[in-house]
């Protein structure tokens, strides 16, 4: 069974499979006519053409799917990587000697300025990441939802009056 194989894709599987593999009794749980097995072998020399570019094009997108995944991977290397040199940057310049003179008070601040910033940076990154949930009022045809997220209770009477809807919702103190 070949159902879910890539090779499924290329023109002409089927009739490539059943002439190269004469034993093959069916295929895909499909049986093998006579009738289809002799047209399958007239039709070899081209089917077998298109199962190589099939195949080709297939190399192809592949390849560029591995190298976009490699190249993903690296990216998440040298990060790991920038962030490591960064603590021990920042390790180094903390255990470092202090004589306390303006000089070293103002690198001290610089660095106290620029680690804030980059935590606030990265705090900020991870606002936007996370997507805030905003519910759906209303359906595309433009008919409201029913929607009750703090569980009150009400009950909506349009029926004892024809010119009003009455709705009645018990609130929490």
């Amino acid at each position: 069974m070949l159902t879910g194989n890539p090779c499924t894709d290329y023109e002409g599987y089927r009739e490539y499979v059943i002439s190269t593999l004469p034993q093959l009794k069916e295929l895909d749980m499909v049986e093998i006519l006579r009738s289809e097995r002799i047209k399958a072998l007239q039709v070899y020399a081209k089917v077998k053409g298109d199962i190589i570019r099939g195949y080709e094009n297939y190399k192809k997108i592949r390849d560029a799917q591995i190298r976009r995944h490699r190249e993903k991977e690296e990216i998440k290397i040298k990060e790991i990587k920038e962030d490591e040199e960064e603590e021990m940057e920042n390790e180094k310049f903390w255990k470092q000697t202090s004589y306390h003179t303006p000089e070293d008070r103002v690198a001290i601040a610089e660095h106290s300025l620029k680690s804030e910033k980059k935590k606030h940076e990265h705090l900020e990154n991870e606002k936007t990441k996370a997507h805030k949930f905003v519910p759906k009022l209303f359906s595309p045809s433009g008919k409201p939802y029913n929607m009750n997220h703090p569980k009150v209770p009400f009950t909506l009477n349009d029926e004892d009056d024809p010119n009003n809807v009455i709705l009645d919702v018990g609130v929490y103190r």
